[in-house]
């Protein structure tokens, strides 16, 4: 291929062929490493000397992966004498293999084997009455039981394994007996006994490959496994996050692995040590000045409620599968398939711990995995992530807490903290700093925005301090305790390549990963945020009605500040007083200081680094003009889709497989960007989007149905690919929702800019082209207007609805210049719905009686008829329309609010019915809808099988006619071979209802097809694979 794998600018700039590009792809994606280059970082050598165009170049590689680079002794590349073309060597030094530290983990397959199941939860029990007594403390006992039921685990899957190699000696020795026979006496008898040997020894080997097989069909088959092994094959980054080289503290490279394991070592040993004085007199003088809220005490009986064994059991449950394990290699599997045994052991394990002081030792043990950030200098240490992988015992413990937690953190943390709390999203961060830069724009003013880059936010926090923010917000002795246990000498090892470090200890720092971590980083941030707020020196921007000063998601802070020559100082100086005693420091290299209105001189921003172009925060580029946000931030994910989708379209997928990608990988990327940004989309660009899908989903080859028919719901005869454009308006209604039920999350007083009289949860129902002139400053609210009035258009709404105001309603300009109708309002007649009853215009004297209104405004009710009769959708009386409904429903929710204004966009989508008409007009009946439904339903539900399902979806819109070309043939296929084909799916029918524990459906729905048949079910459904 020619490839030119040296990535350093070359003298040649010939285009690449592509099979050149795929090749260099090829070595990207899976992240291989030329060896030649790699040890001869600076060199030029060649393999290869064309003779006629007298030139040099070098073809050949030796391509290997980060994980073996260190067993590379050395490579060379010998002379061109024998042909045009030089040999290329590698050395290769197997002894300097760093000798991993054995961790066992268990196999979850055994857990889906009944007889493995039932045996062990019978020998847990007669072990348990055996040595679980009031001579044995629980700690002991717990670690005694999962000691034990780590032994069962590992003599079971022993004893199969040697099961299996003992008759393969066996059935080999009769082999060789047979044989021996047979060479001295060449009899027929001799020969039967050969072969009957090497035919049973084939059925061994045969039945050894047969589940591994088995299983690999079955991920493809089974549509609700298949995720993971579909996201391994489009993920990039899990393949890159080998670690081939780090540099030392002196600036010098490292490739072997025991030498990279300790510089990582030494670098988070250090960063886990705790730099805390002496500090608790500067820690006082701090919490002195604050004025933070105080947790009650029916707050505090909750949080230090006894854990329960129901307690336990619901944080089993609510564990995902497939997470990695902890040092003692049990996964939350295990928890849930023993958990009436192992939750009430736990439960005593724990409230034994609490009295103790002290948790059992393996619970203090964590495995710390290194992941790589982007955008990072791969060869610093610091460029690195570290996740906590901790024991399912411990992360249990810390899930109940975190639980209890999240139930009352809302009250001690202001509504600018929006991370990892219940009710609160980080759109609302976005949204807010947008508004920030409508707003001073818009006024005129000066201002700065500051972003803080926190080094090692979580990792730094001082637990002196930690525990004493806890006392400050007034949490009670009894959970403070239960922090404390989690936070007593515990210890860690670093997972790199593959290669455990030796553990070390930890002093300071909340665990990423850990469930109770991000909420006690809230709390430990608050107080700094509290002081910012309360410091009156520190000038934050002002409006009418509110100020902002701070904005966080976690450790990521903004800061809105005017005066920046006297308020940064002050913030400086604030900062690094807080940073004495709570291990919080910043980077100022990292941190921007943007200018808002006229330039100050940069060194009014010192110690901040100054931008004017714009910064990125919370994944968002933000410049000061916002009619940028679309360039910067939507089209750079759109092309960065396409390619993904033009690289992966050449993967062996089914038309399931690709739509799934579709949903996992390719939505929640644009849904990021579609929700937290108020843009208007022109449909050229979903058309663009679609067209790409379109050709990743049919595989670049001619679609069979319209691409709108795909995305019906599958309940809709589709299969609910999303539509981008509904998703796009759902997350704009979801920014007016929030309007109409006056979130804390909305800011009214940064966002309705330009509305003079009119309140902003009423915008989404007025005739706002009567004040379109007023809002064309208004960034956010034109754009989410422009959004409403497509959305309008596709239900077929008019422009005037009952859910408009009465007062300052633009489109009835008596409302406006009138004060009286507010009184309308105060008494309760506040939107135009409020004067109708049974679609009837209510009299004077209804109004009068029900909301008690004075005769006075009796002309103002003159005038409001007059309107009213004047437009034909009231005069008529007039109905909540759909769209309206749908708002007032979303503004009731407190989460999904997106996924339910989507959902009922796409209900109106009347697509499915042209299928429906096309079977009608085939059979020349008229189906009902409830049939319809049920035909639809069944297409889905017939199987497991996802190829089989996709069969039966094609067929519904008669996308496949080959299958039916083959039965009116000549000579259909036989009885005989429909009886095969539909037996050959029983297996995996069986696997899927065994690893779901439905075995019962599976029987019910199938014994009467093996008992019409007469077939030897053992054989057909695999019973010796399960």
């Amino acid at each position: 291929m020619n490839n030119i794998l040296d990535k350093r600018p070359t003298i040649t700039s010939a285009k690449q062929t592509p099979r050149q590009r795929a090749l260099q792809q090829m070595v990207d994606e899976v992240d291989l490493v030329d060896v030649w280059r790699h040890v001869h970082p600076g060199e030029k050598d060649y393999t290869f000397f064309s003779n006629p165009h007298k030139t040099y170049t070098r073809i050949y590689f030796f391509l290997v992966t980060k994980i073996i680079l260190e067993l590379i002794k050395q490579s060379t590349i010998g002379n061109i004498h024998l042909s045009d073309h030089a040999p290329i060597k590698i050395e290769v030094a197997f002894t300097c293999l760093y000798k991993n530290k054995n961790i066992w983990q268990c196999n979850r397959s055994i857990l889906s084997d009944f007889n493995f199941c039932n045996k062990t939860k019978t020998n847990l029990m007669h072990f348990l009455e055996i040595n679980d007594n009031n001579d044995t403390d629980p700690a002991n006992v717990w670690e005694t039981t999962k000691a034990y039921l780590r032994g069962l685990m590992i003599s079971y899957c022993v004893a199969k394994k040697k099961k299996i190699i003992y008759e393969q000696k066996r059935l080999e020795s009769k082999l060789q007996e047979a044989e021996t026979k047979h060479k001295h006496s060449l009899s027929v008898e001799s020969w039967d006994q050969v072969m009957a040997a090497k035919t049973a020894l084939n059925s061994l080997e045969i039945q050894k490959t047969e589940r591994e097989l088995f299983l690999q069909k079955y991920k493809q088959y089974d549509s609700h496994r298949s995720a993971k092994y579909l996201a391994s094959l489009i993920n990039i980054k899990k393949r890159k996050s080998a670690i081939s080289k780090i540099r030392d503290e002196s600036g010098k490279l490292v490739y072997t692995s025991r030498e990279i394991t300790n510089i990582f070592k030494g670098f988070f040993g250090d960063l886990y040590k705790s730099e805390n004085t002496d500090s608790e007199r500067d820690m006082t003088l701090f919490f002195q000045k604050l004025k933070l809220p105080k947790l009650d005490l029916q707050d505090n009986l909750s949080l230090g409620a006894k854990i329960t064994v129901d307690d336990v059991k619901k944080t089993i449950n609510s564990l995902k599968n497939g997470k990695a394990c902890g040092p003692d290699g049990f996964p939350a599997e295990v928890y849930k398939t023993f958990v009436d045994i192992l939750a009430p052991l736990l439960t005593r394990m724990f409230q034994y711990a609490y009295y103790k002081k002290k948790l059992p030792k393996t619970m203090q043990q964590s495995i710390i995995s290194l992941i790589p950030k982007d955008h990072k200098d791969p060869e610093n240490p610091a460029s690195y992530r570290p996740l906590s992988i901790q024991n399912t015992d411990s992360k249990i413990l810390a899930s109940v807490l975190a639980m209890r937690l999240n139930n009352v953190i809302h009250k001690l943390v202001s509504s600018d903290q929006t991370g990892f709390i219940k009710m609160r999203q980080s759109s609302a961060n976005v949204r807010r700093l947008l508004g920030i830069l409508q707003y001073v724009a818009y006024k005129k003013e000066k201002a700065v925005v500051i972003a803080l880059d926190a080094e090692k936010a979580f990792d730094r926090v001082e637990w002196k301090y930690l525990f004493r923010v806890l006392k400050e917000f007034s949490f009670n002795e009894s959970f403070i305790n239960w922090i404390k246990l989690l936070y007593t000498n515990p210890q860690a090892a670093l997972l790199i390549n593959g290669t455990i470090s030796e553990a070390f200890s930890l002093e300071r720092g909340t665990k990423q990963g850990c469930p109770l971590s991000p909420l006690l980083f809230n709390l430990v941030i608050e107080p700094l945020a509290v002081s910012i707020r309360m410091s009156e020196e520190i000038e934050g921007i002002e409006t009418e009605s509110s100020s902002h000063k701070i904005s966080l998601y976690a450790d990521d802070v903004l800061l809105f500040l005017k005066n920046p020559t006297k308020s940064i100082p002050l913030l400086t100086k604030m900062i690094e007083n807080f940073s004495k005693f709570s291990g919080y420091k910043i980077n100022y290299e990292k941190s921007l200081a943007f200018p808002l209105g006229d330039r100050i001189s940069s060194l009014s921003y010192q110690p901040f680094k100054v931008t004017t172009k714009g910064f990125k925060y919370l994944g968002i580029y933000f410049s000061a003009d916002l009619s940028n946000l679309i360039k910067h931030n939507l089209l750079p994910v759109i092309a960065k889709i396409k390619t993904d989708l033009l690289r992966w379209t050449n993967l062996s997928l089914s038309l399931l497989d690709r739509i799934a990608i579709i949903k996992m990988n390719v939505l929640p990327r644009l849904l990021y960007i579609i929700q937290m940004l108020p843009i208007y989309i022109p449909s050229k660009i979903f058309t663009k989007i679609h067209s790409a899908e379109g050709v990743f989903v049919w595989n670049n080859k001619r679609p069979r149905m319209e691409f709108r028919k795909l995305q019906l719901p599958i309940k809709k005869g589709g299969l609910g690919i999303p539509n981008f454009k509904f998703y796009h308006w759902a997350a704009q209604l979801k920014f007016m929702s929030e309007w109409i039920k006056k979130s804390l999350f909305c800011f009214p007083d940064l966002e309705g800019i330009g509305l003079d009289k009119v309140q902003l949860e009423h915008l989404p129902f007025i005739c706002f082209t009567k004040i379109y002139t007023k809002i064309k400053k208004n960034y956010i609210l034109k754009n989410i207007c422009k959004s409403l009035s497509a959305v309008r258009k596709y239900f077929g709404h008019g422009k005037y609805s009952l859910l408009a105001p009465i007062a300052n309603n633009p489109d009835f300009r008596h409302t406006c210049i009138d004060a009286g109708f507010n009184e309308w309002r105060e008494a309760g007649i506040t939107r135009i719905l409020d004067v109708y009853a049974d679609d009837v215009l209510k009299s004077f004297q209804q109004l009068q009686y029900e909301f008690n209104i004075s005769q006075v405004h009796f002309f103002r009710y003159l005038q409001m008829r007059s309107y009213l009769s004047s437009i034909e959708y009231y005069k008529q009386g007039g109905k909540t329309n759909v769209l309206d409904s749908i708002l007032l429903k979303a503004a009731a929710l407190k989460s999904k609010t997106i996924t339910y204004i989507y959902d009922q966009v796409t209900a109106n989508n009347k697509g499915s019915i042209n299928i429906k008409q096309s079977w009608e007009l085939d059979f020349g009946i008229i189906l009902e809808d409830q049939i319809w439904s049920k035909v639809l339903d069944h297409a889905r539900q017939i199987t497991k099988s996802n190829k089989s399902y996709e069969v039966q979806y094609k067929m519904l819109h008669a996308a496949r006619l080959s299958i039916l070309h083959v039965w009116i043939k000549e000579h259909p296929p036989t009885v005989t071979l429909w009886r095969e084909k539909l037996l050959a799916l029983l297996p995996y029918e069986r696997r899927h209802n065994a690893l779901d524990g439905t075995l019962d459906t599976f029987v019910n729905d199938w014994f009467p097809l093996k008992d019409y048949f007469g077939c030897d079910w053992q054989a057909i459904t695999c019973i010796n694979m399960d």
